[in-house]
């Protein structure tokens, strides 16, 4: 079997798009009309009643055939029929599939066996010719009974009934049978998805009947544009994405009038860079191509490849949106399949879903309603919805973001019939795309095996079952035994992890600082600890953008990224070193701006914190010489600044030689793209001591966070969390706390958008509104008498 050579090395012991804006409707209704999905060399799904669709004249009569069985319809007032055929166990002898009614179509060399959908971004995408193994694969693909399907890019914002037309030699939207010269074609992104062949070709292999493999995808693509917007609805958490096609829908018909002109400028800008760039850019790929390929032989990291002397001009985006908004590839590249009769899906995907920690944390909501969705939509039940968690990729600490994605796809692993194949030891930490995936295909299957066809096979690497804490040390229980091995696959110029000792734990105590751990392995448990941690309480493992974490079980699956706490995301930040801020020349500029500004002047109010308060110098600037223009007031505050940034600033003399009497401190919402609650509010906490500390006839007026995006949200969530925790904080009697939050929301549901039309930044109405809440605080804290 194909998947007893790909063992880990060393197991050791100890765009094409549519503008179409409504759904594809029928171009004919005289005679009898099939959707695209169907068509010659196609493989029907076995063990289930066969779904046979399409459209015809109102009243007319349907009959589907397919070798013994048959099946009639009489056409709907609005065009459409359905047949179900009986239930046809596999069959690998090619059939001819009828449809009769005013006419007749025939679809030749119809098999029945599996049909599976291979579906996500461009780890999907990658096509068999880039794979790593390629050279090795293709010509070996012959296989009359795999067929393959790729459904062309297109996009739509509402649901479209069937696939557009193609033209005739294109290689996408009709049935091929695989061939080596089928897996060569010039379709796609070089070829048929590599995940989806592999995967395909180790089922067929197992299972011994015909296969096929319909392929929708798409690069850069997030999960929301593959869900429908009902589906989306029905979460509040997801109101956001829901917003987001609204908006698309109302301002269509001004985007579409004015698309036509975008893009014939485009075509004269991308004719002359053809013409100027194009030709030198060309040539000096083709050097790079001959230097990579030397050193990959050689073992050595690829060179990067060259830059154009200007870079290629974006298209103009479409009418619609393009590929990227909520429910566009759904409408577009799902719906025109469904009922097609399935076996299950295969999915990889989740990258463009992890640019922030909030996006992260909210597929934990989404990846579950898109399955949930896909199922409900088809009408087959829970059919196998199986996917691949992400590869690793960048480099990083324990800050970073793709763990937490990670996390959230295998909390998914809760909804039945799923089953995730990890792909975390097998990445490239310089490239998002890396070349193996013959083993993403491999583990997939493997997945399939246990999931879709109930073989009792191992079809996942060690799981954490129990952790325990004994003195300084923690250990973890896996649910099976445990080995020390290297990937089956490394990228060149990466070196594979040491088989020395268990690597890449962390080990943390109370203070949720996390530090690289020492380990030993016994049989199915590891022991962690780090000399400097006395009271160890909680470990994480692989837990990084790219790990590079060593345990396997016996048959050389890679251990499941774990945590054992549960603490938000973020290190606590050690508050004792003070980091240099990484905002560059033009903040420092802004910083000593500042300083030289009040220096020798009389400062009786500041106001601090980031950019909510520092734009009462710009949008606000009227609200600002309205109530403080006679209070000898300034403000400190730096767009982008979170907690750590003010706390630098502080200690390199923002207020040296001030004797402020009062000072309103709003602080803390950057910090809740990237810390916990807790440690957002410690962070407060200190830059109100700070300030306490340098200030010591001050009073602070400590404003509680403002809310920021929807209720639901989760960066929401995380705001609310923060106040709570300061509201309960026992402050020096120096210190008011003020919440003034809800004068920003509308009902308690949305954030009114007529003060904070971005949902951060008040307007210079929200100004106003925020002056006027906080002015009977100011007022009591800073007489009159004490201002002038």
């Amino acid at each position: 079997m194909f998947l007893s050579s790909r063992l880990p090395r060393a197991v050791l012991a100890a765009s094409s798009l549519s503008l179409c804006f409504f759904a594809a409707a029928p171009l004919a209704r005289a005679n009898v009309r099939m959707p695209a999905i169907f068509g010659d060399h196609m493989v029907l799904q076995q063990d289930i009643r066969i779904p046979v669709w399409g459209w015809a004249d109102p009243g007319e009569k349907i009959t589907v055939t397919l070798g013994n069985e048959s099946g009639q319809a009489v056409t709907g007032t609005d065009g459409d029929w359905r047949v179900d055929l009986p239930a046809i166990h596999a069959n690998s002898q090619g059939q001819k599939l009828t449809v009769a009614g005013a006419n007749t179509i025939s679809f030749d060399d119809v098999l029945v066996g599996d049909v599976w959908i291979a579906s996500g971004q461009s780890n999907m995408e990658f096509g068999i010719q880039s794979d790593a193994d390629a050279a090795q694969t293709i010509p070996k693909a012959s296989d009359p009974q795999l067929r393959l399907y790729v459904v062309p890019i297109s996009t739509s914002l509402e649901p479209k009934n069937d696939i557009a037309p193609q033209s005739a030699n294109s290689l996408s939207g009709k049935w091929e049978v695989c061939t080596p010269a089928l897996l060569n074609g010039h379709y796609g992104w070089n070829g048929f998805s590599a995940v989806g062949y592999y995967f395909a070709r180790q089922i067929r292999e197992n299972r011994g009947y015909p296969i096929g493999m319909i392929a929708t995808y798409k690069g850069g693509t997030p999960a929301q544009a593959w869900t429908s917007i009902p589906a989306l609805e029905k979460k509040p958490v997801l109101d956001d994405y829901v917003e987001a096609h609204q908006a698309l829908v109302k301002d269509f018909a001004q985007a579409e009038a004015a698309y036509p002109a975008k893009l014939d400028t485009y075509r004269k800008v991308i004719a002359d860079w053809n013409k100027t760039v194009l030709p030198s850019y060309q040539a000096a790929m083709t050097q790079w191509k001959t230097a990579a390929d030397q050193a990959q032989a050689a073992g050595q990291p690829t060179p990067p490849p060259p830059e154009p002397s200007r870079r290629r001009p974006p298209s103009p985006t479409a009418p619609d949106g393009g590929t990227n908004p909520p429910g566009n590839l759904f409408n577009a590249m799902v719906s025109p399949l469904i009922p097609y009769g399935i076996k299950g899906v295969i999915w990889y995907q989740g990258e463009s879903n992890a640019d922030d920690l909030n996006q992260a944390e909210l597929y934990a909501t989404l990846f579950p309603t898109m399955i949930q969705d896909w199922r409900t939509r088809w009408g087959e039940g829970d059919f196998p919805f199986l996917y691949v968690q992400l590869a690793g990729f960048k480099s990083g600490g324990a800050t970073c973001v793709w763990p937490w994605l990670r996390e959230s796809q295998q909390d998914t692993l809760s909804l039945p019939a799923t089953g995730m194949a990890t792909a975390v030891d097998i990445g490239n930490p310089t490239d998002i795309h890396p070349k193996d995936k013959l083993d993403v295909g491999l583990r997939l299957a493997l997945v399939a095996r246990r999931v879709a066809y109930g073989e009792n096979v191992v079809a996942s690497g060690p799981a954490r079952t129990l952790s325990a804490v004994l003195g300084n040390k923690i250990r973890i229980q896996f649910d099976q035994q445990v080995m020390l091995g290297q990937p089956p696959w490394t990228p060149p110029g990466v070196t594979p992890p040491s088989t020395a000792a268990p690597t890449d734990f962390l080990i943390a105590g109370a203070d949720e600082k996390f530090l690289p751990a020492q380990a030993k392995l016994d049989h199915d448990s590891v022991t962690v600890w780090n000399d400097t941690i006395s009271q160890p309480v909680a470990v994480r493992y692989d837990w990084s953008n790219s790990p590079d974490g060593n345990l396997y079980d016996t048959h050389g699956l890679p251990a499941l990224p774990f945590r054992t706490d549960h603490w938000e995301p973020g290190p606590i930040e050690n508050l004792a070193v003070i980091p240099q801020p990484q905002s560059g020349a033009g903040w420092v500029q802004k910083f000593r701006e500042n300083v030289a500004r009040v220096k020798g002047a009389r400062v009786d109010l500041i106001f601090d914190g980031d950019s909510i308060t520092d734009w009462f110098q710009t949008t606000g600037k009227p609200v600002w010489q309205q109530f403080y223009a006679g209070r000898h007031a300034t403000d400190f505050a730096i767009a982008g600044d979170r907690t750590d940034h003010l706390l630098w600033r502080l200690d390199h003399g923002q207020v040296d030689g001030l004797d402020p009497k009062l000072v309103v401190l709003l602080i803390g919402t950057n910090n809740t793209i990237r810390d916990s609650s807790g440690q957002i509010a410690t962070g407060v906490q200190a830059c109100v001591n700070e300030y306490l500390k340098r200030c010591p006839h001050a009073r602070i007026l400590l404003l509680a966070l403002f809310p920021r995006r929807t209720p639901a949200d989760l960066l929401r969530l995380k705001v609310d969390a923060v106040n709570a925790k300061l509201a309960a904080t026992h402050f020096d009697d120096r210190v008011t706390y003020l919440d003034i939050g809800k004068i920003f929301l509308k009902g308690q549901e949305k954030i009114n958008l007529s003060l904070v039309p971005g949902r951060l930044h008040p307007n210079l109405a929200g100004y106003q509104a925020w002056a006027e809440a906080m002015e009977p605080a100011i007022s009591r804290l800073l007489p009159a008498d004490a201002a002038h």
